[in-house]
């Protein structure tokens, strides 16, 4: 978000000079990388600003790092998780219910998600490879995209798909504004991405009681901890292998794994709780 700590650091440069600056960060180098030129030469005077910065605050250990590397500096630091709503984020079965019936899918397909938009950074093309595995050793296996610019307008996506025979067991929902129903619908996410900050869609998946195999990048690890896999970038059959144990654990399986993963996120990540860590350093700020 480095655009609008920019304008922030101006705001107050023009207006309270003498207010306290607290900057978010939510990316990791890997992020920056792929920018437009523009937000790249932003983020290298950003470097230079942050000197003059009361607090950096982070989501994510890797984010923090990362951007230490780019040479931010600032008068103090946080690390501050992202939070998720729990009330929102939840299983529903008479929701799942509804959401499978418009889907025509049967109560015994195993249907597995990636929601995330169609770039390079999410790693369609490994899920897909990795479902073409899975086809082939488990047929009630289903595979669900959600996400901008995933639909049948997508050329490149479509024929990824029919290349692998994989056209009818692929759901392109595009962009949605129901990912919470969509959540209670499937069974398991999948997060193949290159990199990450801190994932919403991971703490998302988890507060709705879903079990995550995801790749081991930024916090990811630590987030998950035994509740869902681990594999590695670019992993095609690792995630296959993982996404065949999570058909074969079974309905009760995966269920139990998917209440691991949500007391996981009641324990360390409420939006509660996350709103009291900000309070706290706002808080400190002004203190000071």
């Amino acid at each position: 978000m480095v655009h609008g700590n920019i304008a922030a650091w101006l705001f107050r440069l023009l207006c309270f000079p003498g207010a306290r600056l607290a900057w978010n960060l939510r990316v990791t180098t890997a992020d920056a990388v792929h920018e437009k030129a523009g937000t790249r030469l932003a983020t290298q005077w950003a470097a230079v600003l942050s000197r003059s910065v009361d607090m950096l605050i982070s989501n994510s250990e890797a984010g923090l790092k990362d951007h230490r590397a780019l040479g931010y500096r600032a008068r103090k630091e946080a690390i501050i998780p992202n939070g998720f709503d729990l009330s929102v984020f939840r299983p529903d079965p008479d929701d799942r219910r509804r959401v499978r019936e418009e889907w025509k899918l049967s109560p015994e397909a195993v249907a597995f998600a990636l929601v995330g938009r169609y770039h390079n950074q999410k790693g369609h093309s490994v899920f897909i490879h990795a479902a073409a595995i899975v086809r082939d050793t488990w047929p009630e296996a289903t595979f669900v995209l959600v996400g901008r610019e995933v639909d049948e307008s997508n050329r490149a996506l479509l024929d990824a798909l029919n290349s692998e025979g994989l056209g009818s067991r692929f759901l392109l929902l595009g962009a949605r504004s129901d990912v919470p129903a969509i959540m209670r619908a499937v069974d398991v996410l999948c997060m193949p991405s290159n990199y990450e900050g801190f994932p919403n869609v991971l703490g998302e998946a988890m507060a709705s009681a879903l079990p995550c195999i995801a790749t081991d990048v930024s916090d990811v690890a630590s987030i998950l901890e035994d509740s869902g896999r681990l594999i590695r970038v670019a992993d095609v059959a690792g995630l296959a292998a993982s996404m065949i144990e999570m058909c074969a654990l079974g309905a009760t399986g995966r269920a139990e794994m998917g209440m691991k993963a949500r007391q996981r996120i009641a324990d360390r990540y409420t939006l509660e709780m996350v709103a009291q860590l900000y309070r706290d350093k706002y808080l400190e700020l002004t203190a000071r």
